[in-house]
């Protein structure tokens, strides 16, 4: 089995704030990082706004002497790792360096230092010029600085890939722990070319937007998009293979039991085994709300303590679910009073909901492998007919390795939510994500996690199956879904 990666730490040096919790506060204020431009004098250009960061002070993350080493994407991305090694609880001093590697991108590396070194080479000649300009400058220095402040003497790499750099720098750490190349990787981008070159280059390539409204500056969603806004900054995750992850710190850890987006399945079992060989004592919770009904769960057997599952999902009552707690874990209640349901949750008890889940449980198990053998063949089915379809990718594992109630399918030319609403029309409803996000809509994690194409991601549905779907209906779907794509596809909108 491949080592399975956590996410401890991370670090932000953002237009909106110089630290993840600022940078957080500023997403939840609203706050707009765009504004005039303030580096150079922009009189003769036609884009006039950039995204910079503010009150940066790079003494505060690092030593001086070292800071005037480095370049400003340097120094972001020191800045933010810094941050994140911080979060994460990693000591250096109890590591193998040779274990903890560093894969942080910059698409550019430093204009500045190559506009400034220009101007000598054309005023003072060739001579005058800082024999430090290529270290200074050339992309992989933020990876190598990190590397030196920190003392990370493992696999040290630089992803250049334009503006997916730091998302692609993230993907190759990922791989360097799954196949153990490391324990710990540092992972991120940073980037600071908001310079007379690099404005000028992208105005040139007609790239930028040359509005002066910084509330309709960046909006690549919106039908009157006109372009981007030079932006700059550095963010850096800790990735840890999960077995050295769980450290004396480690009091609980929870996953998810079936992707809700794409179906994928999680070794709950083997998951337990790997943090119990680490922390016998450390607590395991399980978000079941996909899989339970879809699989028999024993908490016992697979060492699960914890296990949260919601009714909706089995045909139950809406708003009832239940959290199974392990004899041996002791929690304590936020709601107190009567001390209904154990002490555990004051307040009347929906009688009404708890028979009708339990009545739900009873009629989902009952003769249980037939259904989930059902469930995968109208899956298999609808599969089958979704790859007949022209433009149509499944993503995911096609399998029964994964859930048997979720398809997820890219429609390629056709966004999700015009497809969305024409299938409900025709009285198939299907969702465009996870309902729980369904109010909060943006660019799925999963999807680019798994390496979904960048013009697929806003083209994508989820199907998904219960117990009372029938054949018909997948057939119905099909012949709906053969219908609607080429006409959609002749009206999309440029």
């Amino acid at each position: 089995m491949k080592n399975r990666v956590v996410v401890t730490g991370m670090g932000a040096i953002t237009p909106i704030g110089n630290s993840v919790e600022e940078f957080w506060a500023g997403i939840k204020n609203k706050t707009v990082g765009i504004g005039p431009i303030t580096y150079f004098d922009t009189t003769d250009y036609k884009a006039k706004l950039a995204a910079e960061v503010k009150n940066f002070d790079p003494k505060a993350y690092m030593d001086p002497k070292a800071a005037k080493r480095m370049e400003t994407f340097s120094q972001f991305a020191v800045a933010a790792t810094k941050e994140a090694l911080e979060m994460s609880g990693i000591n250096m001093e109890e590591e193998d360096p040779y274990r903890v590697g560093v894969s942080v991108g910059s698409g550019i590396g430093s204009l500045q230092a190559m506009e400034r070194e220009h101007k000598k080479l054309l005023e003072k000649g060739p001579g005058r010029v800082n024999p430090l300009l290529v270290p200074l400058m050339i992309c992989n220095m933020a990876a190598g600085n990190v590397a030196i402040q920190f003392g990370l003497k493992g696999k040290n790499i630089n992803v250049v890939t334009a503006c997916a750099t730091g998302t692609n720098s993230i993907g190759e750490a990922f791989r360097s722990i799954q196949y153990g190349e490391a324990d710990v990787m540092v992972a991120g981008g940073t980037e600071a070319s908001i310079t007379p070159i690099g404005v000028a280059g992208f105005t040139a390539l007609t790239a930028l937007n040359t509005t002066n409204d910084v509330e309709k500056a960046s909006i690549p969603f919106d039908e009157d998009r006109n372009g981007f806004i030079m932006g700059e900054g550095g963010g850096c995750l800790i990735l840890e293979e999960l077995e050295h992850a769980v450290c004396d710190d480690t009091i609980l850890v929870s996953v998810m039991y079936v992707n809700n987006e794409i179906g994928a399945v999680e070794p709950v079992e083997e998951i337990s085994r790997v943090i119990r060989a680490k922390k016998p004592d450390v607590l395991f919770h399980v978000d079941a709300i996909q899989a339970y009904g879809k699989y028999q769960i024993r908490p016992k057997r697979q060492g699960i303590d914890l296990l949260s599952v919601s009714g909706h999902k089995i045909h139950g009552p809406k708003g009832v679910g239940f959290l199974y707690v392990d004899e041996k874990v002791k929690i304590r209640p936020i709601l107190f009073g009567g001390g209904q349901q154990k002490g555990m949750r004051s307040g009347t008890e929906n009688v009404p909901g708890c028979a009708g889940l339990a009545e739900a449980v009873r009629i989902t198990y009952k003769d249980h492998g037939e259904k989930i053998e059902r469930l995968y063949g109208l899956r298999e089915r609808l599969i089958a007919g979704l790859k007949g379809l022209e433009g149509v990718t499944i993503n995911g594992l096609e399998t029964r390795e994964s859930a048997p109630q979720i398809v997820s399918a890219s429609f390629a030319g056709i966004r999700s939510e015009v497809l969305l609403h024409a299938l409900e029309d025709k009285g198939i409803y299907v969702s465009s994500g996870s309902a729980c996000s369904s109010n909060h809509p943006g660019v799925s994690g999963t999807l680019k996690g798994i390496g979904v194409k960048g013009e697929l991601l806003d083209a994508t549905l989820r199907f998904s199956f219960g117990m009372f779907n029938t054949e018909e209906e997948v057939d119905y779907c099909i012949g709906v879904l053969g219908e609607l794509l080429p006409v959609l596809r002749r009206y999309k909108r440029g």
